[in-house]
This record gives structure tokens, C-alpha cells and sequence, in this order.
């Protein structure tokens, strides 16, 4: 084709071995063939890329990479913390995702409230965590709770630790026997069986309480 700076119309095939430099825009149109703009090498896009598309499909797009050592997506937001890195929405435009810039992610929110990740139902009011507490954000209107599942003869475990010992303060529940066992300095301090009683340790400043406070104790720890 040369140099032209004029319209230019491909009725069949066109083949590019080297450089291309669009002022303007690519209209690919009409073709019966799957792949409508193949492009083997690297695209640099300086302004805005919009895919827009109406397909019976399970989706218009896709990203693969098939080399064994290769990244999949990478995705870099704007210069403030605030600006968007990834944002998905739904059907009614609802978010569903977001990643800002300065690191926080949301999930059924497109404003991650102070915190690295905010899982979000519903708005609780005009609130936002505890800095001593604000990595994980749960919220919702009305109640809100979290699971852990486990195997039936398995354990589902909370554990806290710094850079000494990743397992200083513990929390276990332990499906097996159905019961709750609490750690301090990685040493077993209580335990709660299946019937609501604490049956480990009993110790000698325990026993010394009186004997209301010992009610809910199993007999059998007090050996």
C-alpha cells in the first residue's frame, strides 16, 4: 500500500510484516472468519481500547497465554489511589469487583472502605473500620457473618502470630469431636467440649473461685 494519508480499502487479505501507525481507527467488518483482527506481536494503545460486542457466546473476549512461564493478565491502574485498576459490574451495572490503584479490593462495592479487602452486602451506615482492625471488611445492613467448612474429621482454624512464631494465639474448632480449643503462647489454655463444658486446663487458681463460677466445668477436669 505504501504511505497514504487517504482512506484506504482491503476487499481481501491484509498482511503487515512490519510497523503500523493508526492515527485514526480500525473498522473490521463483515468477515466470516473467527478471528477478525489477528495480532501476533505487541499493541501498544496510547488512549482508550473499548470492546463492545452482542454474541450468543459464553463471552465477546478472552486472554491466554500458553506459555508454561508466561503471566496471564496484567492489568496497572492510575497514578492516585483512588483510581480504578479493575473494575467488573454486572448486567445492571452493579459492581461486582474492583481494584484501586493504592491496593484495596472490594467485592459488591466500587469503593473499598479503608481497608485491603471489602466484602460488601449492603451498607451498614456511615462507618468504616477500626484502623487496629482494617484489612478484612465484612458489611452488610442487617446481619453479617462469615464460614469456614471443613472435612467432617478435619479442623477449621483461626490462627494469629508475628515474625517470632505464626502460631501464638489459636483458635480451633475441631469437626471430629465438636469441640473449641483456644491457644496462648501456642499452648493449649482451654477447651470446650461438644457438651458446652470446658474440661482442659483446670488449674489451682480455677479451683480456688467459688463454686458458682465452676458450674458449667466438666466434673471430671476438677481431678
Amino acid at each position: 500500500i505504501g504511505h497514504t494519508t487517504s482512506e484506504t480499502t482491503v476487499n481481501d487479505n491484509l498482511v503487515v510484516t512490519g510497523d503500523i501507525d493508526l492515527a485514526g481507527s480500525i473498522d473490521v467488518d463483515g468477515t466470516a472468519n473467527l478471528d477478525a483482527v489477528d495480532i501476533d506481536g505487541a499493541v501498544d494503545i496510547a488512549s482508550t481500547l473499548t470492546v463492545s460486542g452482542s454474541t450468543g457466546g459464553a463471552y465477546i473476549g478472552s486472554f491466554t497465554n500458553s506459555s508454561a512461564t508466561g503471566w496471564g493478565l496484567f492489568v496497572k491502574g492510575g497514578a492516585d489511589n483512588a483510581d480504578y485498576s479493575l473494575r467488573v459490574q454486572d448486567k445492571d451495572a452493579g459492581d461486582l469487583l474492583s481494584v484501586k490503584s493504592g491496593g484495596n479490593i472490594g467485592i459488591g462495592t466500587n469503593d473499598p472502605d479503608s481497608c485491603k479487602l471489602h466484602v460488601h452486602s449492603a451498607s451498614a451506615g456511615s462507618v468504616s473500620p477500626n484502623a487496629a482492625a482494617d484489612e478484612l471488611v465484612l458489611e452488610n445492613s442487617a446481619a453479617v457473618g462469615m464460614t469456614m467448612l471443613g472435612g467432617a474429621s478435619s479442623t477449621c482454624t483461626i490462627a494469629m502470630g508475628d515474625a517470632d512464631s505464626n502460631y501464638q494465639g489459636v483458635i480451633i474448632y475441631d469437626n471430629n469431636d465438636s469441640s473449641m480449643k483456644f491457644k496462648t503462647a501456642n499452648n493449649e489454655a482451654m477447651r470446650i467440649n461438644s457438651a458446652g463444658a470446658v474440661t482442659k486446663p483446670i488449674t489451682p487458681a480455677f479451683l480456688a473461685r467459688p463454686a458458682s463460677d465452676q458450674t458449667n466445668f466438666a466434673e471430671d477436669s476438677l481431678v
